[in-house]
């Protein structure tokens, strides 16, 4: 029972014996201190005071004590909760160290100038923004137009040339009453007969139509008659203008063709006459 009982107090069995009045002394000591820890330990010892019994000398340590160990975690936790600086805490003054109140009053005011810096700088990135969102939008509508107006254009070049093509293979369909280079002639027939009329395309065949109208068929007089001028008629004209068209061959002499008189007065590159006379001289051989 008594081995139990040191037990309890922490006490050695072993080292009572030859016990000194030192040594009782230390055993003493030990047994007062497991005793104090073991009370200060116990939630219920202190519901068991008496407040009005505690000197105020004891109560007021143990209050700042508190209190200090209250106010450093709460420094702590205001310092991470709003992320400050070793340069924001360089502006905190003595008193603002000492009081936990002043402390607050400084980190709202620390906290209140980054947010208000901040908002500066989210009001000019705005403003950036938007200026910068308004250039999109406008050089966005200028691409929009300039594709389209070149995707316009192309298209119609596009048109144009497929025109230019089928009127040539109208023409190689004429080269049998057509003198000299049928490339080199169409380069100068097709200019001129583009001032004069529009040509377009109707079921992949070019047709005749006016100028300022193209909705329009051209109309001419045939010995007094009022009729349609056809693409052939008009590259006809054309050439006959150029004096490269050859007339209708006469029954008795197969081999000889009449050349238009007013050929000799056009200027038609040199190229293209030493093809004619060729062609003439081979024709009344």
């Amino acid at each position: 029972m008594s081995e139990l009982l040191y037990t309890k107090l922490g006490i050695d069995p072993s080292s009572l014996e030859g016990l000194t009045e030192e040594k009782a002394v230390e055993i003493a000591s030990t047994i007062e201190s497991g005793i104090r820890s073991k009370i200060l330990e116990s939630e219920d010892f202190y519901k068991t005071l008496d407040e009005n019994k505690i000197p105020s000398e004891y109560k007021n340590k143990y209050l700042s004590e508190g209190t200090s160990k209250i106010a450093g975690i709460a420094k702590k936790t205001l310092d991470k909760e709003f992320a400050l600086t070793q340069e924001d805490k360089s502006k905190f003054g003595e008193e603002d160290l000492k009081n936990i109140d002043k402390y607050i009053a400084k980190v709202k005011e620390i906290y209140s100038s980054k947010v208000n810096a901040g908002n500066n700088e989210v009001g000019n990135l705005q403003n950036e923004n938007l200026t910068l969102k308004q250039s999109v939008e406008e050089y966005k509508g200028q691409l929009e137009n300039l594709t389209t107006e070149y995707e316009l254009r192309t298209a119609h070049r596009l048109k144009q040339k497929d025109i230019e093509s089928l009127t040539m293979l109208e023409v190689i369909k004429l080269s049998g009453q057509i003198m000299g280079n049928i490339g080199a002639t169409f380069k100068l027939v097709y200019p001129s007969l583009t001032e004069k009329y529009a040509i377009v395309e109707e079921g992949g065949i070019p047709t005749i139509r006016k100028k300022d109208n193209p909705a329009f068929k051209v109309e001419f007089d045939n010995a007094g008659k009022k009729e349609h001028l056809s693409l052939n008629r008009a590259l006809e004209l054309e050439y006959k203008a150029l004096g490269l068209w050859k007339e209708a061959e006469e029954k008795s002499n197969p081999k000889t063709i009449t050349i238009n008189t007013d050929f000799m007065n056009k200027t038609i590159p040199e190229n293209i006459q030493d093809s004619i006379k060729k062609e003439r001289a081979f024709l009344e051989s």
